[in-house]
Parts: C-alpha cells; sequence; structure tokens
C-alpha cells in the first residue's frame, strides 16, 4: 500500500526518534562583575597619580607634613586630633551657651573681620558643629547636627547604589566632593564653601536618581 500511495504518511514505516537528553546550565552571577570596573579605575589612578602630577603630589605631602608639624603641638595625634577635635568641641560649647543660643551670625568670624561688639559674650565657634550650638542654641544646634549626619548617610547609600547599578562613577565622584563638607565641613561659616557643597549635593542627588531611575 505504501507503493500505491508513497505521499500518504499512514501508509509509511512508523520510526521512532528519541529526543536527546537536555541539561539546564545555570549561568554565575554577573553582579560581582559589575563593580570590578570601579576596583580597576581607582587602582589606575592611584598608580598613575604620582607620575602625571608629581609636582601636586609633592606640594600635598609637603602641607600634610606641615600642618602635622603645627597640629602636634595641641594634640599627639597631629592633623587626626585635629579632626576628631571638631567632632566633639561642639560637646564643650554646649555647656557655655544658653539653650536658645547667642543668635545667627555670633558664633563665626564674621564678627572679628567686621569688628562687631558683641555684649552677650557669645563664645567664639572654630568648626562648623560647633557654630551651630553658637547660634542656635543646644536643642536646635544639636537636632541640625543630626539632620546633617543623617542627611550624610542617606546621600552616601543612594550614590553607593546608583554607581553600582549604572555602572557609572559620576554618583559616587560627586559625593565625594560634597560628603565630607555636608557631614561637617564649614557649611554655614563660609560662604563660598557652602555655595559649592549645597550645589554639588544638587548634582549629586540628580544623577542619584537618574541612575535609580533607569532600574
Amino acid at each position: 500500500m505504501r507503493f500505491e500511495k508513497p505521499h500518504s504518511l499512514s501508509y509509511q514505516p512508523i520510526t521512532r526518534v528519541s529526543a536527546p537528553s537536555t541539561t539546564a546550565v545555570c549561568v554565575a552571577s554577573n553582579v560581582q562583575e559589575a563593580g570590578e570596573w570601579l576596583k580597576s579605575t581607582l587602582t589606575s589612578g592611584a598608580v598613575l597619580y604620582p607620575l602625571v602630577f608629581p609636582d601636586a603630589l609633592s606640594l600635598m605631602m609637603q602641607r600634610v607634613s606641615e600642618a602635622y608639624a603645627v597640629e602636634s603641638r595641641f594634640s599627639s595625634l597631629g592633623i587626626f586630633g585635629r579632626a576628631l577635635y571638631e567632632l566633639v568641641d561642639f560637646i564643650n560649647i554646649m555647656q557655655r551657651t544658653p539653650l536658645t543660643g547667642f543668635g545667627l551670625g555670633l558664633g563665626g568670624n564674621g564678627r572679628t573681620y567686621l569688628g562687631t561688639s558683641d555684649p552677650t559674650g557669645a563664645v567664639y565657634a572654630e568648626s562648623d558643629w560647633s557654630r551651630h550650638i553658637v547660634d542656635l542654641g543646644t536643642i536646635v544646634g544639636v537636632l541640625f547636627i543630626l539632620y546633617r549626619i543623617v542627611f550624610t548617610v542617606i546621600l552616601l547609600t543612594r550614590a553607593t547604589k546608583a554607581t553600582r547599578l549604572a555602572a557609572n562613577p559620576f554618583p559616587l565622584l560627586l559625593f565625594g566632593y560634597a560628603g565630607l563638607g555636608l557631614f561637617n565641613g564649614q557649611l554655614t561659616g563660609h560662604g563660598t564653601v557652602g555655595g559649592f557643597v549645597w550645589l554639588y549635593i544638587g548634582l549629586c542627588m540628580a544623577s542619584c536618581r537618574i541612575a535609580l531611575g533607569r532600574k
């Protein structure tokens, strides 16, 4: 019959074909590789900086040595003691400051340059956190210090996450410029520093929003 109807599949011999077995392959996660470019960039920058900018490196090391020699007169930790001092100095000033503070502007160096007399006997504050206590008082000043700390942590978290997701160092680089100023830099005591810090904080927040919005 299959010879009479060669085009009919019903009368052709049946051949059973077994499909080959399949093997499921699990692809390794590539999350770790996504961050390798950042390590490579930082390593390359650290290696090339002394070669490309030797004069800048020499001047920077000279400035660090001079600063360490000066600060060693007041603390055995040198410049590190100075940094730690700015983080705890406001606690000592709280004991000499009224609850509502002395008033805006009286804790900075502006009154010294202007030669303004201060009948209240306000304490001179060198660091920005201490200036908050002198100007705003112990309660509002401490709250503003806490606000700066929380703001810094949130911005760092978002910048780190945005950098990893977008594989672009721009958000973290912007935070590297503005983060320290936001934390305890001269944000309110120096107009130029404060202006640039707030500008780059805004750019960092915008870059984080763009990067996180793509995911």
